[in-house]
């Protein structure tokens, strides 16, 4: 009996101990339990805290692209604080921002003041970090022709082949109305060239833009400077028009010397604020002088004007001065103006010299100081009347050359009205 009570207070003890060995272990699992959740929660409540909008931290830093081709760079200044670098029609332009994220579904975006270098503090920068990993940021004061857009992920395809150095669609030659009075005013002569050579455009004396092999050249007309295409600074693109810039490769273009060119597209305002249907160039430093594109047959306009009043040469050869006065200029830049009654602003006067043609088909006048001495003659030429002896001059309108011979004159010897 002993024995038996024995065995019954070991097997309660065990008893005892196994119960309060689970009440252990079941206190140890709630514990655990409740330690976890408590540590969810706190990782829950600091995952929240991090994608707070506002504190969100995206990886902004890198090169972003336009879709003219134009570049931007993103750098980090600080925790919060990041840079952009970028150019404009002035030159290189840097500022800074500093992004207020806020949640948009999967993306987010923020809007903030821009610092910018000029000073100019009416910009603001638009950020979109879509959660494709595209990242655009558009710069803005609400005016559109300032505005500029730039992502993070490069064109697929440029459509412009101007920004990948093809300058096929500003190909050709280019004028203005200065270079053109001024060849009309030497009576299509200036340069050396006859009026033939300008009538059928087969003279350097306009500005062009051409191919040669794989390079694109610019030839600076009558300076004869001699440009390339740098290939290595590929075209820019702003406000609609281009800057390319060229290399001199003769000794009047100075070897090497930059020279940057403005092409303004037809359709677009170029930067005199003016806008034109044709292609337009713009050179100098201050974009000053322009040239548009090569009108064929443009000489036409400055001769119908020209033209109006011929020689009546029947009438000058008994004294009638009438159709031969006016301010008359040869290509070597030197006037005579002659007076109705005969009288010139050189103190000199015209003298009727021979009442029938010369043996060469060509009447002469004769032109002489009015206080005696040694004179010369004035060979008159009608309106289509040509020079047996060689003709260098515009035929199509009056001329008179001053000379002791006849001959073949060269064509700047030749003088044509000047109004």
């Amino acid at each position: 009996m002993k024995t038996k009570r024995i065995i019954a207070s070991l097997f309660i003890a065990f008893f005892l101990l196994a119960g309060c060995s689970t009440n252990a272990s079941e206190k140890k699992t709630t514990d655990k339990t409740e330690s976890s959740t408590v540590e969810k929660i706190s990782d829950s409540s600091s995952a929240e805290k991090k994608q707070s909008p506002k504190k969100k931290k995206i990886a902004l830093a890198g090169t972003y692209y336009t879709n003219e081709g134009s570049t931007a760079t993103v750098e980090q200044l600080s925790d919060q604080e990041w840079k952009i670098t970028y150019q404009v029609s002035e030159g290189e332009m840097t500022a800074t921002f500093i992004p207020d994220w806020q949640s948009k579904g999967a993306d987010y975006q923020s809007k903030t003041q821009m610092s910018k270098s000029d000073g100019d503090s009416g910009f603001k920068i638009d950020i979109t970090a879509a959660a494709s990993g595209e990242i655009k940021l558009t710069m803005s004061d609400g005016n559109p022709d300032h505005q500029m857009t730039f992502s993070n992920q490069k064109p697929k395809v440029t459509a412009d082949p101007v920004l990948q150095g093809d300058l096929s669609t500003f190909e050709g030659s280019y004028s203005n109305d200065t270079t053109e009075k001024a060849i009309a005013e030497s009576g299509f002569t200036l340069n050396g060239y006859t009026p033939t050579n300008y009538y059928q455009n087969q003279t350097t004396v306009f500005p062009g833009i051409s191919k040669s092999g794989e390079d694109w050249i610019y030839w600076a007309g009558s300076s004869h400077a001699h440009y390339k295409m740098n290939k290595n600074q590929l075209p820019k693109k702003t406000n609609g028009y281009y800057e390319v810039t060229f290399l001199g490769t003769n000794a009047i273009a100075i070897e090497g010397k930059e020279l940057v060119l403005t092409l303004v597209p037809s359709g677009v305002s170029g930067p005199d604020g003016k806008t034109s249907d044709e292609n337009r160039i713009f050179f100098d430093s201050d974009n000053q002088e322009s040239l548009r594109e090569y009108h064929d047959e443009w000489w036409k306009a400055y001769q119908s004007k020209q033209t109006e009043t011929d020689l009546d040469v029947e009438a000058i050869l008994t004294g009638d001065f009438a159709t031969l006065a006016g301010t008359w200029k040869n290509g070597e830049g030197r006037t005579l103006t002659i007076n109705a009654d005969g009288t010139t602003d050189n103190q000199e006067k015209i003298v009727a010299q021979r009442s029938e043609p010369a043996e060469d088909g060509i009447s002469y006048v004769s032109i002489m100081p009015i206080n005696g001495g040694g004179g010369a003659a004035i060979a008159l030429y009608k309106i289509g009347a040509t020079n047996p002896e060689g003709d260098q001059s515009d035929t199509t309108r009056p001329r008179i050359i001053i000379t002791q011979n006849s001959g073949s004159f060269p064509a700047e010897e030749y003088y044509y009205r000047q109004d």
